[in-house]
């Protein structure tokens, strides 16, 4: 019997902690995999691909304002109805022009310069994600796309008011609809891509 206990718990430690990897796993694939899907659907479908050379995408799950409680003046995000599992990518024109100086930023989970991206027909997109340090390659990469500021002299651009919205089923990435940047998914009272 004091044999047999040990043994129990060790096989559940380890089917718990195989499944909470599975999970991240899973995750991280999801990330990649609706990445991957918007840049081979905008590279097939949108103008701004043929008109320009490098894009910034950003992803996050679609959250909405609502009240804290009946009382309360202040809101908090949720993922909720009516646009409850969908993930956002976001795909624009880069107006990002990052100076040279922050060379010390290779080798740490930056917030300030990319540490992810995917070339596609010559043309750059570039993304930030928490669980990748930016490396040499990247750092290089960006600054060949010009997107690392080797200059002295400052670079503006309002080009990134330009770009378009791609909203993914969490729970089946293959579904997905497509919006102009102009178009808020918060005008739509029900959601036009149903996960359910």
């Amino acid at each position: 019997m004091n044999i047999k206990l040990p043994l129990l718990i060790s096989v559940l430690l380890i089917v718990v902690n195989c499944s909470s990897k599975k999970q991240s796993m899973k995750d991280s694939h999801s990330i990649d995999s609706t990445i991957d899907k918007t840049i081979l659907d905008f590279s097939k479908t949108d103008d701004l691909f043929k008109g320009y050379t490098v894009f910034e995408i950003t992803q996050r799950e679609v959250l909405q304002h609502v009240k804290g409680n009946i009382d309360s003046t202040k809101y908090r995000l949720v993922n909720g109805r009516p646009h409850q599992s969908l993930i956002q990518v976001i795909v624009k024109v880069s107006d990002l022009h990052i100076e040279a100086t922050l060379a010390s930023e290779i080798g740490t989970k930056s917030k300030i310069i990319p540490s992810r991206y995917h070339i596609k027909d010559n043309k750059l997109f570039y993304w930030w994600d928490s669980n990748f340090e930016v490396t040499q390659d990247t750092f290089d990469t960006l600054t060949s796309f010009g997107v690392i500021n080797t200059q002295e002299k400052t670079i503006e651009s309002n080009e990134g008011q330009k770009g378009v919205n791609y909203y993914f089923c969490s729970n089946n990435t293959e579904k997905f609809i497509k919006l102009e940047s102009n178009e808020a998914l918060s005008s739509y009272n029900t959601s036009p891509l149903f996960c359910y």
